[in-house]
């Protein structure tokens, strides 16, 4: 009887290396801007902790700001995938968007993704900057959300769904901004959520 012969591995086209270099670079360096921040991470630390050298990264990204770039476009996508998922199961649209609220000021009280998307993301990026980094992403989900309310008449008279995602928006970046540099960051965010809750449903026709 002939022996079986193990067919060779298939090998990773130069596309899926870059792929797996790319992943791996942006998980190490979550984990340096999440720890020590912009100014105490340094590439070649990054370079190192991910067994690469520091020319890969520059290979890969061109720069520390552009290395910083892709892990918060990364982690605010986390986010938005965290906040879909939470709002999944609500009763109504309204208590999808509260749901998904919650989900995202509980989401930033972990220290890593608190210091990425709120503490140096907009000193890094700067304001214009990191607002377009996080598009598309809550004020579409806001503005879906109380465009299906109306469409179910649980609006009162006046309430435009555009209009209004872009006032809760605000409201909901502030309040993720003082979750992020207060005393008690789980008190505050609780705290804020009730608030932000009273306030939507003051939006309602019917209680919501």
């Amino acid at each position: 009887m002939s022996a079986k012969v193990r067919a060779a591995p298939a090998k990773r086209t130069q596309q899926q290396r870059s792929d797996a270099a790319i992943d791996a670079l942006l998980g190490v360096a979550r984990k340096s801007f999440g720890g020590s921040g912009y100014d105490g991470t340094s590439l070649d630390d990054v370079a190192a902790r991910a067994g690469m050298t520091k020319g890969a990264v520059y290979h890969h990204f061109g720069s520390k700001h552009a290395l910083f770039e892709g892990v918060f476009r990364l982690e605010h996508r986390r986010t938005i995938d965290t906040v879909v998922a939470k709002s999944r199961g609500a009763r109504d649209p309204i208590d999808g968007l509260l749901r998904g609220v919650r989900a995202y000021l509980q989401y930033v009280l972990d220290p890593v993704a608190r210091r990425i998307l709120l503490e140096d993301g907009p000193s890094v990026l700067g304001w214009e900057r990191w607002r377009r980094c996080e598009e598309p992403g809550f004020q579409q989900l806001l503005e879906s959300s109380l465009a299906h309310a109306a469409e179910r008449g649980m609006l009162r008279p006046g309430v435009r769904p555009a209009e209004t995602a872009l006032l809760l928006l605000g409201a909901m970046t502030e309040g993720a901004l003082a979750v992020a540099h207060a005393d008690d960051p789980a008190a505050t965010a609780r705290r804020l959520s009730d608030a932000f809750a009273t306030h939507v449903r003051a939006l309602c026709s019917t209680p919501a």
